[in-house]
């Protein structure tokens, strides 16, 4: 396999991948040190919305001028940002789930081993 051809992806579009990683430990970290849910309305609601916060984190990372973007998203216009971003988001809380899965079923197989 011929890596030296995502090189000039992942030059380009580092910021995305970057953020999925910090996403993934930022959310990892709040989610050990909030309240449970049954501490107040508050942290129920954020309790049951915890995939929607990166997604939101994402969007308002986005907005701010002069943040990171690859040149074909910049050209976009000034939305794209958000939407990048956001799609940042939403791509840590899938890749996320995907590795939680697969290391539950790595798990499970060395236990039958």
């Amino acid at each position: 396999m011929d890596f030296s051809l995502l090189i000039p992806i992942l030059v380009e579009w580092w910021p995305f991948l970057l953020m999925i990683v910090i996403f993934w430990v930022v959310g990892e970290q709040v989610k050990k040190n909030a309240p449970g849910p049954n501490v107040s309305k508050f942290w129920n609601i954020y309790h049951r919305t915890l995939t929607l916060h990166p997604i939101i984190s994402g969007v308002l990372l986005g907005l701010i001028p002069g943040i990171p973007l690859p040149v074909a998203v910049a050209a976009i216009g000034d939305l794209a940002g958000a939407l990048f971003y956001g799609g940042s988001g939403a791509m840590s809380v899938i890749s996320y789930d995907i590795f939680k899965t697969w290391i539950k079923h790595k798990i499970k197989s060395i236990d039958k081993e």
